[in-house]
């Protein structure tokens, strides 16, 4: 006879919790107030991510910091993994996103190029609604 290993969770361990957070209510289960759907959307060329909504804030920021660098510390990611994912996304999408310009008297800095402006414009659109839909998908399907 097979045992299970000394960590190995009971079946009751694991289906406690989510018994314990449904509520009966006149018969019929609702999902406690604690309970909230995800949704988590990008788009794949080729089986690779080219944008998210992670990579798009990556593209907002550089917009609005003007420095790829500045994008990287807003959104608390070394600038390798910043200058990674534009590249990533760059080679993915088969367009340049970002133009850089090199230091002198004012530094260096960064923008998006017009490809770049409208990947991100486009992806908002694309994205707008996503969230509110599910929220209400769940609301109609597992009550309030």
């Amino acid at each position: 006879m097979h045992r299970q290993g000394h960590n190995a969770k009971r079946p009751s361990t694991v289906i406690r919790p989510l018994i314990d957070s449904l509520l009966i209510v006149g018969g019929v289960v609702s999902l406690s107030k604690s309970m909230r759907p995800r949704v988590n959307l990008w788009i794949e060329h080729d089986g690779e991510v080219v944008l998210s909504d992670w990579r798009v804030s990556l593209l907002e920021a550089i917009a609005e910091t003007g420095s790829i660098s500045a994008a990287a510390t807003k959104m608390n990611v070394p600038y390798h993994r910043a200058w990674d994912k534009i590249r990533e996304m760059e080679d993915g999408l088969g367009v340049k996103l970002v133009e850089t310009q090199t230091g002198g008297a004012g530094g260096g800095g960064a923008q998006l190029t017009p490809d770049g402006l409208e990947y991100v414009e486009r992806f908002r659109r694309f994205q707008a609604g996503f969230k509110e839909q599910v929220e209400h998908r769940f609301q109609e399907t597992f009550g309030k």
